[in-house]
This record gives structure tokens, C-alpha cells and sequence, in this order.
């Protein structure tokens, strides 16, 4: 963002803090508590839980006994550790966080600021349709018009677990879905057991886009076994659970960066941004690998493009 004058960039700055004290005051009044986050992250862990990470892209530094951490690369995985060594059954929290992120991108450290409502211990799908009615009603606060695509990574795993691929070619699939690839999909899928059906519906994965009715019929006429069929009944519940269930997109290749989500996934989009505005999902997955499971659901907001829809600076 570039400014003509130092008194621009001030009056730019001026409706910029209002918005924020304002977006604080909206979701604080919704029961969420702002939280602050660590900075640094031990490296070897960090890869362990999220193997499809390029670690090129992670800050690395080595602290005087030879250890090597890294500046933050996700907020999720940070409140986690905090809250679960000293979480007690029963509990039940709404959290938000406003914090930057850190990656490295050709040799120069970016810092990318987050906005971010995080629900631990709700049952039930209640955090799904909690966070997701906060979030839609946040956005037509401020007249945003969005869509938000929303895949299953309970569905991705299920198929995996059944199909039994190597992790390295598990993560190639990922990959093509991700890219939205279908010849590579096609092509790595090409040696496989042609007559499995749950291959036949990967190999179709990326063609199940679209409205959330037309596909969700589409999807009834599939012979799914029953940890996927479980899958998409949970997204048909999610849907009928929202109050502005039109605005929802379903793409069942979605796939998220970290593999950690094993539930709802959700990317938002608005007629102005070719990158998400926000994005999340459920992942208790996450929680169980730091030696507790407990029901987990999230998203973020990449700020600056938020503040970019929101704050008109000229």
C-alpha cells in the first residue's frame, strides 16, 4: 500500500486502529477473550506435525545452546500448547488473537498480521455454527459480499486411510488436489485398482464443486462406505446449521496447507481477492498430538486484505 503524503498514511493509520478497536469490541461482545501468543516455535516438532510444510519458507534460529526454533509460522498450533497443559475436563473457551505470523519468501523474512476466533471444548457441531454465524455476521457488518468454499478433511482422510498410499505419494495427491490439478491427479492415480470405488470417487474429487445442494444430491447417488458417507453427513448438518447458509460453496478437494484439520474445512472469498480472506476448520487432530484430544475449531483472517475491503485509505 503506498501513500502520497506522511498525512495520508496517518489518516490511513487513524481508520485503521478504529476499525481494529472496533472489530475487538464486536467479537468481545460475542464472549471471546483475546489471548497473547509466543513467538518461537521448536523447528524439529513443528515439522514433525506438519510434513507438507516447505521448510524453506519457515525463520529458523539457533539459540545459545545450539537449538534450533523458528519465529512462528502458525498461531493455531501456538495457543494449543498453551492451553493444554493446564486444561481441565469440562472446559469450554472462546479465544481471539490478533498477531503476526512469520515466512520466508525470496530471502526476505514477511511478517503477515492475523485476526483470529478459535472455540475449544464445544460438542456437537455448536463451534462450527458458532464461529461460522460470528464470522458472517461480522462480514455483513461491514457489507462484505463473500462466498466460503468448504470441503471435509474428515473426507481426505478417510480416503487415505482406506486407500493406504505411501506418505510420499499421499502428499503428491494433496498436491494435485491443492493446484486443482486433474491430469496429475489422473496420472497418479493411473496404476491404481481400477475397480475400487472409493479410488473411482477420488479420481472424480475435483468435479464435486459447486453449490451446496446441487452437489450434496450429486453426492447421494455415490456408493460411499460409511467413514465417508459420515463425512459428508456432517457437512450437510453444518450447512442446515447456518443462518446464511447460501453464501456456502462446497469443494470437496479442498485441501489446507497444514494437515492437521480433521473436520470442516472453510476458505472465504470476496469479488475483490484471488487469495482466501479467511480460512480454518476443525482440528481436533491437532490437539490429540500434544496428548490430549479436545474439540477444537478455528479460523483466521488474513488482516491486511481484510482491512484493505473494509477502510477505503484514499
Amino acid at each position: 500500500m503506498e501513500f502520497k503524503n506522511i498525512q495520508e498514511e496517518m489518516q490511513y493509520v487513524k481508520k485503521r486502529n478504529a476499525f481494529i478497536k472496533e472489530l475487538e469490541s464486536f467479537v468481545e461482545e460475542k464472549d471471546y477473550t483475546k489471548v497473547d501468543i509466543n513467538y518461537f516455535e521448536p523447528y524439529e516438532e513443528f515439522i514433525e506435525q506438519n510434513k507438507r510444510v516447505k521448510k524453506a519458507s519457515m525463520v529458523k534460529l539457533i539459540d545459545p545452546e545450539g537449538n534450533i526454533n523458528i519465529l512462528r509460522p502458525d498461531i493455531t498450533t501456538n495457543i494449543i500448547k498453551q492451553v493444554l497443559y493446564k486444561w481441565v475436563d469440562g472446559s469450554q473457551l472462546k479465544l481471539y488473537y490478533d498477531a503476526n505470523i512469520f515466512r520466508q519468501e525470496n530471502r526476505k523474512i514477511e511478517e503477515i498480521r492475523q485476526f483470529g476466533l478459535e472455540q475449544l471444548g464445544y460438542q456437537n457441531l455448536q463451534a462450527e455454527k458458532d464461529v461460522l454465524n460470528s464470522l458472517t455476521s461480522i462480514l455483513q457488518n461491514y457489507q462484505i459480499d463473500y462466498k466460503i468454499r468448504m470441503g471435509s478433511s474428515a473426507l481426505i482422510n478417510a480416503i487415505f486411510e482406506e486407500l493406504s498410499f505411501s506418505k510420499e505419494k499421499t502428499n503428491q495427491i494433496k498436491n494435485a488436489l491443492q493446484a486443482k490439478n486433474q491430469q496429475a491427479l489422473l496420472d497418479l492415480l493411473d496404476q491404481a485398482n481400477q475397480s475400487n470405488p472409493t479410488l473411482n470417487f477420488l479420481r472424480k474429487l475435483l468435479s464435486y464443486e459447486g453449490k451446496a445442494n446441487d452437489v450434496l444430491e450429486r453426492l447421494a447417488l455415490e456408493p460411499l462406505k460409511e467413514p465417508l458417507q459420515e463425512a459428508i453427513t456432517e457437512l450437510d448438518k453444518v450447512i442446515d446449521s447456518l443462518d446464511e447458509g447460501q453464501h456456502i460453496w462446497i469443494d470437496l478437494s479442498l485441501v489446507p496447507e497444514y494437515d492437521y484439520y480433521n473436520g470442516i474445512t472453510i476458505e472465504g472469498y470476496t469479488r475483490n481477492l484471488a487469495t482466501p480472506l479467511f480460512q480454518g476448520g476443525r482440528y481436533d487432530k491437532l490437539t490429540k498430538q500434544f496428548g490430549r484430544e479436545i474439540s477444537a475449531f478455528g479460523v483466521s483472517f488474513d488482516y491486511k486484505a481484510f482491512i484493505m475491503e473494509v477502510v477505503d485509505y484514499e
